[in-house]
């Protein structure tokens, strides 16, 4: 579809109603598990987490929120979401997969989106993906099996929060030069429409 066509707000239209409708039917589905647990009709392994009518309604706002701050501040949104399931009283080893899940969801439909532009620097790339690869057979193979022996489940807690810190350090510090190289070279540091298939992108790699 056209970027601004009837057909693309068509598409958006029938994403924020479907993802509506998923959100309300998750909601009910919650809340029936809850009511059969509150009987002792289920096992606790079936509902770890507890949901309540409130939970079920701030937690999906929570999670629109670090979605939305993934999509415009390039954060990841499985960052923000360890925050709040730990909040969630969910064991920080689940937390720690869940985070990491839904990290290399948002990763990789984001490389699939630069992959289709043509703006997908390759090398970066593919650097990057040795690392998150070599760092998590270290942290799966050799650090989770010494944090089980000590049972030291804080210390994940410990990883996910410098994790954290240091991902908004360096997005600040990226964010940062680059309004600096943008303001030198007298490019427009205003925010454009949603259909901005008119406008030239940058190309040149910034070193």
């Amino acid at each position: 579809a056209e970027c601004g066509s009837g057909a693309f707000i068509g598409i958006i239209v029938a994403a924020v109603v479907w993802y509506t409708f998923a959100s309300f039917a998750t909601r009910t589905y919650l809340t029936y598990l809850r009511s059969h647990n509150d009987r002792g009709n289920l096992p606790p392994s079936v509902t770890p987490f507890l949901w309540t009518p409130l939970t079920t309604i701030v937690f999906p706002i929570c999670a629109l929120v670090a979605g939305g701050a993934a999509a415009w501040f390039g954060i990841g949104g499985g960052m923000v979401l360890n925050s709040l399931l730990l909040e969630s009283e969910i064991v920080p080893a689940a937390v720690s997969a869940t985070g990491g899940v839904t990290t290399m969801m948002t990763a990789l439909q984001s490389a699939a989106i630069f992959i289709v532009d043509g703006q997908l620097q390759w090398d970066y790339a593919l650097v990057l993906l040795a690392a998150g690869f070599i760092g998590t057979a270290i942290g799966q193979l050799v650090l989770m099996k010494k944090i089980r022996e000590w049972k030291a489940q804080y210390l994940i807690i410990a990883a996910l929060l410098v994790i954290l810190v240091g991902s908004m350090v360096t997005q600040l510090a990226m964010g940062i030069y680059q309004t600096v190289i943008v303001a030198d070279q007298g490019g427009s540091l205003g925010f454009v429409p949603v259909s901005y298939t008119h406008l030239t992108l940058p190309t040149k790699r910034i070193v």
